[in-house]
């Protein structure tokens, strides 16, 4: 019975868990589907979101100042520049995706990535 009962723990103590760097998204808490950026006051709030794959962020344009939601991979849908509003994305596939505010360059810039 011992014997069993170390087996199983060791299976449980050796499983796969995805983490992201602040040591999130362990068995018990894995990493959000959803995530909100606030676009306001020449930044992206939070600069960084990790996301699970097949999860959505959501950007909400706040403040007085036109921005742009710009992501460096061409082939990713960009927002153009307004002071309202909001969009949104389903990011299917791991890996880091970053934007930056064509208006303000790379001095307003976040990144999204996806474990």
């Amino acid at each position: 019975m011992r014997g069993k009962m170390f087996a199983l723990l060791l299976v449980v103590a050796c499983g796969d868990a995805t983490t992201d760097p602040n040591g999130n998204g362990n068995g018990n808490n894995p990493l959000p589907t959803t995530a909100s950026v606030t676009v306001a006051d020449n930044s992206f709030t939070p600069g960084r979101v990790d996301l699970a794959v097949h999860g959505t962020v959501t950007w909400t344009w706040a403040g007085f100042t036109q921005h742009t939601l710009t992501f460096d991979d061409a082939d990713i849908a960009s927002a153009g520049a307004r002071t309202t509003g909001n969009t949104s994305r389903l990011f299917s596939a791991a890996g880091e995706y970053t934007y930056f505010c064509e208006i303000h360059g790379r001095g307003m810039s976040g990144r999204v990535v996806v474990q």
